[in-house]
């Protein structure tokens, strides 16, 4: 589900890389916004199913799935490589806002 996030700074902003570009994930209030390439993925609090660690790579990124519903109801996955410290902070984060 989307929310109005223009007019309001982020109480967290984290870099994730997806696929071969960086983008971010943005904490706010009402949810969390995440920034990819082409993308802006608005999704309130309480859409957020899960964010899991699935998986570790070189240089302290981790794999990282975030698993949400969409608008229609619609259970969505995205992938992105974190440092595990900002998955770590983001996942306190959503359990703060959830």
């Amino acid at each position: 589900m989307m929310f109005d996030h223009t007019d309001k700074k982020p109480s967290h902003q984290y870099p994730a890389q997806f696929n071969d570009y960086w983008g971010s994930i943005k904490v706010y209030d009402e949810g969390i916004v995440i920034f990819t390439k082409t993308n802006q993925i608005s999704i309130r609090n309480g859409y957020v199913d899960s964010l899991r660690k699935s998986g570790e790579v070189i240089l302290g990124k981790i794999n990282v799935e975030i698993s949400y519903y969409d608008m229609f109801g619609n259970k969505q996955k995205l992938e992105a490589l974190m440092r595990e410290s900002d998955f770590a902070a983001l996942r306190a984060d959503l359990n703060k806002i959830g």
